[in-house]
């Protein structure tokens, strides 16, 4: 099948998926989550669930952000990834499922703009895929 000549986008309503080619190539996108603290609750907290966006991009500016990530047995095989994106002092944390752990802790963070983490559901807990810290 050729795709010579065939440009353009297509959306599927409601599904978050972009489908487009640039002539040679289909390309998959999947809507991001973009979370901004700028103005949270004090205290708050996003839980996570199956149907959650797997790509958190995360402002805290004004306050640390705490995201709950959900049982991992209930979402074996799924991945999520947060980053922060502003220069504030202020923390990420994302907490696992009570009695679950992130390689052995109750939860990870990130401090500084630009870090990211991605974590993996497996067998009822959660593996550190990648962690990014620029210098």
């Amino acid at each position: 099948m050729s795709l010579n000549g065939l440009e353009g986008t297509v959306g599927i309503t409601g599904s978050g998926l972009t489908v487009s080619t640039d002539g040679n190539n289909v390309l998959l996108d999947t809507a991001i989550q973009y979370q901004d603290y700028s103005t949270p609750s004090v205290g708050e907290t996003k839980t996570l669930t199956v149907d959650s966006k797997r790509l958190w991009v995360i402002d805290c500016t004004q306050s640390n952000a705490t995201l709950a990530l959900p049982d991992a047995s209930t979402v074996d095989g799924r991945d999520y990834t947060f980053k922060k994106v502003d220069t504030s002092g202020n923390t990420l944390t994302a907490l696992a499922s009570s009695g679950q752990k992130i390689e052995g802790k109750d939860g990870v963070y990130v401090a500084d703009q630009w870090e990211a983490i991605h974590l993996l559901a497996v067998n009822g807990s959660w593996l550190v895929l990648d962690a990014l810290n620029l210098l």
